[in-house]
């Protein structure tokens, strides 16, 4: 999982585990995924949109899916906005879900993208 807030990824990651899904990556940095992509193999990336950095989360969508053209990413973020959404499906997520979503629309988006 990629955020920029650490206190997100805690929260989601203990979300996760209730749900029997292990987080075996997580960072606040997205310039790290793609090298974290390529330690861990992931079945499903998480990642936030906005980062408060030159690269975004759509960007991160894009240089995963130039590692591995199957991977299953779902893109997380605050805001619903249709070209957000738009972009990321055309660059490979699997998935958009917005941060106000229950926990239950949370699981389906990464079994669906898994």
């Amino acid at each position: 999982m990629a955020d920029d807030h650490s206190l997100l990824i805690s929260g989601f990651s203990k979300i996760l585990s209730s749900y029997g899904i292990k987080m075996i990556a997580k960072t606040t940095n997205p310039n790290e995924v793609a090298e974290l992509y390529i330690e861990s193999k992931p079945d499903v990336v998480l990642t936030d949109i906005k980062f408060g950095q030159d690269i975004t989360g759509l960007d991160v969508v894009k240089n995963v899916i130039k590692i591995d053209p199957n991977a299953k990413i779902v893109v997380i973020s605050q805001y619903d906005q249709i070209h957000n959404i738009k972009e990321a499906y055309s660059r490979g997520a699997k998935a958009f879900i917005t941060k106000g979503c229950d926990e239950e629309h949370l699981i389906s988006a990464i079994q669906s993208a898994a």
